[in-house]
């Protein structure tokens, strides 16, 4: 048969004496063994059927004949044995023996007069095979027949699976071997491999991981974990983001990640230490390595949804010691508790208190309680007597932007600026000669402005009436449109170094954020003077791409139990009183992660280990707020652990209390449960089970708390009273009619010192993401924008918190929003020429027909007479300087008046009047509403024209 021909279906070849099919058709073996590569057949009866040398010599020169027709070895059998013991390719009687014993083993009511039926062989796996050998090992669970090939040199090396029980019978002439014509049956076409819909699509792993093996990575990912500046420069920036770039495994763990050598990085930091598995694929033997692969098929990576990783079913030490705890009989008096974790590690020892025996008068935690309120927690430094509350926030809140306005316009005064033609033809400036940063202020501020307005984005320079209650913001008051679209563009550039300014958006790394992140965390410690709680959480900033998956970001985060679950996620910490937060670490990829302070720090239970992530992070939270020594930390789930409570009391000296649930490492969760079951049964809400301990020089509590009667929390506490609080709490149940009640029950003074801190960060997250609304308020397709503008949600939060603390009466009843206007009070309206003012604000100044008119001649002309010396030009209104323009100084020629022509005046007094908005006491108002509407005597309508002798004299002009 051609080595070539194939089909999708299994086609069973039988032999009857009458040249019938069949009566059934023959099943697929069963015999299976790992990594078999199987493949349909095809039958044919026009096939020729073609015998390499190996076989018979007489047919080395291609000699065939028709399938239908029988055939004779003419042969002597003795040169067939000869022949076949120098290739190592079994005999044709053994084949016909071994067809015929597996066509008996299959359930086949077929004649005794039949014979054999030929079903496929499974072809074992080359030592060296071809490509379409290897192309062939991707087809699952088919069979595939022996391939005979022309040349002897590529002879394939087929396994039978022969069993020699019987011997194959004789012909009547021993020296051929007939081989009857053949028919075949009927097909069962076997079902296609099912694929997936899984989200969380695995990778086809086709060769284990190891030191030394070639692997390759995507240039995306590449892009991302790469740490330098000089590693990023490296990597052509015109490649795809399917790009291969390909390295040597060096060393590293499937847990702490694989150390890689690629070759496309500088040769003296071409190492990146902890790549995760997921990103890197490993070459198979003869692979080519190819750049960019135009025919490559993301769905060729996806793992088979048959295929699966055996897993050891071997209970650590941990696990046996505590069934061995567990499987003890009245553990209701059980006083002592030994977990073994390592062999050459002492166990640890718990000490089980029992059902009136508290926790009561800790020092150390009475201590942290009694001083945590006792003292000014803010800075001394804030004025909140004589500095306004916008001065306070550029102050103290927001990072110091000295420097950052001329920095924009060296940004936009290069031509990759988005808006260097706008710039440069309005002539828009952010640094003057004085270097006030105004207008970044005004900038700024007009973002928190946003929060009190109903229209969003560039909406807000609308103006005029809305077709509702509220008129449109009119922003350009402040600031023109163009000029804070610039603002914008440049806003994340402001602190960051200049070749970040033009990277390209999906090469862009976190190195560009960072600074003003440290700069952000730097200013909220200072407002801090000295405290002794600190509160950990997480925070989420939105960000849902549209054209590409990350939309510009490193990397993102997925965390579908926040209010907003996909964007970029903050681990930050909060001071407990105050509840300002006061430091903010975003989250990386694990790559980068790995990078950070404590990330290598050795374990202090597990020397050959590090520490896991959540420690690292606990450790730099504590670290880098500022944390007084002696002060206490807490946190949920996340964060909470054996070794996370441990190493904070060693390297920081400070204690701290956890939630534990999925960190339960050394935790002895299930036998505190077996304990409060034991001692309590069913009903145990509004009990608790406590567990002491020393490790490493540092006492542990742990405790089981239940909450109801099927909820409990566990607490791991390096200080604190275990002894019932007088907060009572509201356990809410379903009663017998299907209602809701409650019952108030006990809890330990541990839980609720913790509880009544754990909700200060979700509380800052909801003013800030769901009241102040900032980030969505501002829609951009700039994730380093969005990034920005949540900085200054967290600004504005900070500050109203802080003002609450300082006054609490006068702010209690205000919100975060209201005090967002506050800060707004700062805008400054600027000047604008009337033609420059949007349409529906012109139209709402001109003047009314029954209180002004045109100036006229003495003749009652309203236009001069014609210039007889210019042909062609008609004379010009008649005009005259405006009255209450006098009152102003000149802008250009200080202690000057301002003279400024106007073709209007008074119906009543006819005294010229112009219709430029001039700023009065704080309102804008154009000079005909001023003469009309106000009360000053020099300026109002009193029946007599003015003349051209002022009242008013060059030291009281109005500026």
């Amino acid at each position: 048969m051609d080595a070539d021909t194939s089909t999708n279906e299994e086609e069973v070849v039988s032999n009857t004496q009458n040249n019938t099919p069949a009566s059934t058709p023959p099943s697929r073996t069963t015999e299976t063994t790992e990594n078999d590569n199987v493949r349909p057949i095809a039958t044919n009866f026009q096939e020729q059927y073609t015998f390499p040398a190996s076989i018979d010599p007489a047919f080395a020169s291609r000699a065939s004949f028709s399938s239908p027709q029988p055939f004779l070895y003419t042969t002597p059998y003795s040169s067939i044995v000869a022949t076949q013991n120098q290739t190592n390719v079994p005999s044709l009687t053994d084949i016909v023996k071994g067809l015929k014993q597996r066509a008996q083993s299959n359930d086949q009511t077929t004649d005794n007069t039949s014979t054999n039926t030929i079903t496929p062989i499974k072809k074992a796996i080359s030592n060296n095979p071809d490509p379409s050998i290897q192309r062939d090992g991707r087809e699952y669970r088919y069979t595939q027949l022996v391939r005979q090939t022309e040349n002897n040199e590529k002879q394939p090396s087929s396994v039978f699976d022969i069993a020699d029980e019987e011997r194959q019978e004789e012909t009547n002439d021993e020296s051929s071997i007939s081989i009857p014509r053949t028919q075949p049956t009927v097909t069962t076409k076997l079902e296609p491999q099912p694929t997936t819909t899984s989200r969380n699509k695995k990778r086809k792993r086709l060769k284990q991981m190891r030191k030394g093996v070639r692997v390759y990575i995507k240039r995306k990912d590449l892009m991302q974990i790469c740490r330098t500046d000089e590693q990023r420069d490296s990597i052509n920036p015109s490649f795809p983001n399917s790009a291969k770039f390909y390295g040597t495994v060096t060393g590293g763990n499937s847990t702490r990640g694989w150390n890689t050598k690629f070759d496309v990085l500088p040769i003296d930091d071409n190492v990146i230490k902890g790549v995760k598995r997921l990103r890197l694929f490993v070459l198979q033997p003869g692979e080519e390595e190819v750049v960019y692969d135009n025919t490559h098929d993301d769905t060729d990576e996806l793992e088979s949804p048959f295929e699966s990783v055996e897993k050891s079913t071997n209970k650590s030490l941990e696990v046996q010691s505590e069934d061995e705890f567990i499987s003890q009989q009245s553990l209701a008096d059980v006083k002592v508790y030994t977990c073994k974790y390592k062999q050459d590690k002492n166990p640890i020892t718990w000490r089980i208190k029992g059902e009136t025996e508290y926790i009561e008068n800790d020092d150390d935690f009475n201590t942290i309680v009694k001083e945590m309120k006792k003292e000014q927690i803010y800075s001394d430094d804030i004025d909140f007597k004589n500095k306004s509350i916008d001065e306070i926030f550029f102050e103290h809140t927001w990072p110091s932007m000295e420097g950052c306005s001329e920095r924009i316009d060296k940004f936009h005064s290069n031509k990759k600026s988005p808006y260097f033609n706008t710039v440069r033809n309005e002539k828009i400036k952010f640094h003057t000669d004085d270097g006030d940063d105004r207008l970044l202020k005004q900038c700024i501020l007009c973002i928190i402005a946003a929060a009190t307005e109903v229209e969003s984005g560039m909406n807000m320079w609308k103006s005029g009436q809305s077709g509702g209650r509220h008129s449109y913001p009119d922003f350009g008051k402040y600031v023109s449109a163009n000029t804070m679209r610039a603002f914008m563009a440049a806003f994340p550039f402001m602190w960051v170094e200049e070749k970040y300014w033009f990277v390209e958006k999906r090469d862009m790394p976190w190195d560009m954020f960072m600074p003003v992140i440290n700069k952000w965390n730097e200013r909220q410690r200072k407002l801090i003077k000295t405290f002794l709680c600190l509160i950990m959480d997480e925070s989420m900033v939105g960000w849902r791409p549209k054209t590409s998956k990350l939309g510009g970001l490193p990397n993102y985060t997925w965390e579908p139990r926040k209010p907003i679950p996909l964007g970029t996620m903050f681990r930050n910490a909060a001071e407990c009183v105050i509840g300002v937060v006061v430091n903010n670490d975003p989250c990386m990829c694990s790559e980068l992660q790995n990078t950070k302070e404590y990330s290598n720090m050795k374990s202090l239970l597990y020397d050959d280990k590090t520490v896991p992530v959540h420690v690292a992070e606990v450790l730099r939270q504590v670290g880098q707020s500022g944390l007084k020594r002696g002060g206490w930390c807490g946190g949920d789930a996340w964060f909470g652990s054996v070794q996370a409570a441990i190493s904070t009391k060693i390297v920081h000296n400070v204690y701290s209390s956890f939630i534990v649930k999925t960190n339960s490492t050394l935790f002895p969760m299930r036998p505190l449960l077996a304990v409060m079951k034991a001692r309590y049964g069913e009903r145990v809400a509004g009990k608790w089970i406590v567990f002491t301990s020393t490790v490493c020089g540092v006492k542990l509590i742990a405790m089981a708390y239940a909450w109801s009667m099927k909820g409990v929390s566990y607490f791991i506490s390096t200080c604190g009273n275990t002894s019932p609080s007088s907060v009572l709490y509201k356990s809410n149940f379903e009663d017998e009619f299907g209602g809701v009640g409650y019952k108030m029950i006990q809890r330990p003074i541990l839980a609720e010192f913790l509880y009544q801190f754990l909700p200060i960060i979700d509380e800052h997250n909801k003013q800030r993401q769901n009241l102040l609304n900032l980030e969505y308020k501002w829609p951009t397709k700039h994730c380093w924008v969005r990034l920005m503008v949540s900085l200054v949600g967290f600004s504005v939060t900070n500050l109203y918190r802080l003002y609450r603390n300082y006054d609490y009466e006068k702010y209690k009843d205000m919100g975060v929003v209201a005090f967002s206007d506050l800060i707004c009070s700062g805008l400054q309206i600027r000047k604008r020429s009337f033609h420059s003012l949007p349409q529906p604000i012109q139209d709402a100044n001109v003047p009314d027909n029954d209180k002004v008119e045109r100036i006229v001649t003495a003749g009652g002309a309203m236009v001069k007479e014609k210039n007889t010396n210019r042909d062609g030009v008609v004379g010009s209104g008649v005009q005259q300087t405006c009255w209450i323009c006098r009152f102003y100084e000149n802008p250009k020629k200080p202690g000057r008046k301002l003279y400024s022509y106007t073709s209007w005046c008074c119906k009543v007094c006819k005294t010229p009047l112009c219709r430029e908005l001039r700023c009065r006491a704080g309102v804008q108002m154009s000079c005909i509403d001023a003469h009309l509407r106000t009360g000053c005597e020099e300026m109002k309508c009193n029946g007599r024209k003015r003349t051209r002798q002022s009242t008013s004299t060059s030291t009281n002009l109005i500026r």
